[in-house]
């Protein structure tokens, strides 16, 4: 609809439509959590010929896993070192020979890698290590093909290691996983872990969504873990998981309205379960849309939550006042006098800084989902007149629209016009979208 007549006589002519250039980048990560541990005791090996060889403490870059790192020395061949490690596709056997020839190889199981820079991983099955001794054959191959297969032992004494399987319920939680010998006292974060028959034992940590803007939810978890008739072994497991994608387009964190209903809406992603205020909403081609009613006038939360599998759920708190008249609440919303050629020059000084602007709109639309204008402001001369507005309520707004704009400076939006040259205007994001204000009659 419209808000007021156009007043065009002194308004320096538009920059151009935008095709918007999102000024934050979209969120990236991986598919599963990972996690880190380290184990504080040391384990043993021997080599192919049976020759005992000393071991450091086996380092365990994303797993808590008591397993020496077995180290094997071969007659005239470069030394070879494994050791277990765990990522985001599981475990893996670490194999390191600092002094192969470049372009050798290890093979283990069926399964060849290159060395790149003296190591490779090799991936494990989930069954293939045990409590215990476990015998593994290593190939280190070289340039030529010849290969040397070298026996090794890694004892497992203990594991503790993550489970990501609940992460999508409706209670959301981290598990972690221990296996050790049958009897053994075991702690996570002081909390008794009970452990069954076989020494196995699972301990949940509820998962409360995160208003966090991090793209990855962190957990440390210390460890201690007594063996029948042995010294404890401690140490952590750190959990790194990422977020579930949500992006909330509209209404804005806080926002004023005069309407008894609100338009809920954004993205998450693909195959997330999304709710509003606890209703689950129907998620299509990764959009979501949700009007929730404002039975009365006052301030109303809305809890927009997403959460999947193998990721930590992500939350977002708005807050939407629903009043009798905008215009009578605008007029109590405090602003500064800003000099627009200033906020032209150095957007970025004026982060935070509530305004009160009008001028004339020459584009409205939607980016991503959110609706924007872009406007002229009254009373700048020159080129750099444009203003680029965030605000609530797709439709409201209309081209050559005189406006009235109050709300928050947010630094600077760039942006392609249709002429293709790239532009950057500062950038609000409205509380207010209003008519202009009325103007005095004149006396006679």
């Amino acid at each position: 609809m419209g808000l007021g007549p156009a007043d065009t006589a002194r308004d320096p002519h538009p920059p151009g439509v935008a095709t918007p250039a999102p000024s934050t980048p979209g969120f990236s990560g991986g598919d599963l959590g990972t996690v880190s541990g380290l184990p504080s005791r040391k384990g043993t090996s021997r080599k192919g010929t049976g020759r005992k060889v000393a071991l450091g403490v086996a380092a365990l870059v994303l797993l808590a896993l008591l397993a020496g790192g077995a180290v094997a020395l071969l007659s005239g061949k470069p030394a070879l070192r494994a050791e277990v490690v765990y990522g985001a596709s599981g475990e893996a056997l670490r194999i390191e020979a600092p002094e192969a020839p470049p372009g050798s190889k290890v093979r283990f199981r069926g399964a060849e890698v290159p060395l790149d820079a003296g190591a490779a991983e090799l991936p494990l099955a989930a069954d293939a290590l045990r409590l215990g001794d476990n015998d593994l054959v290593v190939a280190l191959v070289d340039p030529e093909g010849d290969a040397d297969e070298v026996p090794l032992t890694l004892r497992v004494s203990y594991r503790v290691r993550p489970d990501f399987s609940a992460l999508g319920g409706d209670a959301p939680e981290l598990r972690v996983v221990v296996d050790a010998a049958p009897g053994a006292e075991v702690r996570l974060d002081e909390t008794p872990v009970n452990l069954d028959g076989s020494g196995h034992g699972v301990q949940a940590f509820p998962l409360t969504a995160a208003e966090s803007e991090g793209e990855v939810y962190e957990r440390t978890v210390a460890y201690r873990i007594t063996p029948p008739g042995e010294e404890p072994a401690t140490g952590t497991v750190q959990a790194r998981i990422p977020f579930t994608p949500l992006t909330v387009d509209r209404p804005l964190t806080t926002s004023v309205t005069d309407r008894e209903r609100i338009e809920v809406a954004g993205t998450a992603g693909a195959g997330s379960v999304v709710t509003v205020n606890g209703e689950r909403v129907a998620l299509r081609e990764g959009r979501f849309v949700r009007v929730v009613p404002l039975a009365t006038p006052g301030e109303h939360a809305l809890t927009v939550e997403a959460r999947s599998d193998g990721r930590a759920p992500r939350r977002r708190v708005l807050t939407v006042q629903r009043v009798e008249d905008l215009a009578e609440e605008a007029s109590h919303y405090a602003t500064e006098e800003v000099d627009f050629a200033r906020l032209v020059a150095a957007p970025e000084s004026f982060e935070g800084t509530r305004v009160e602007l009008s001028g004339r709109v020459y584009h409205a639309d939607t980016q991503q989902g959110r609706p924007f204008l872009q406007m002229l402001v009254a009373g700048c001369r020159g080129d750099d007149c444009s203003l680029w507005v965030h605000y609530d309520g797709a439709g409201e707004v209309a081209i050559h629209d005189s406006v009235r704009v109050l709300g928050v400076l947010r630094g600077e939006q760039q942006y392609q016009t249709e002429g293709g040259q790239v532009r950057t205007d500062p950038k609000l994001e409205a509380a207010f979208v209003l008519p202009p204000a009325p103007r005095r009659g004149r006396r006679r």
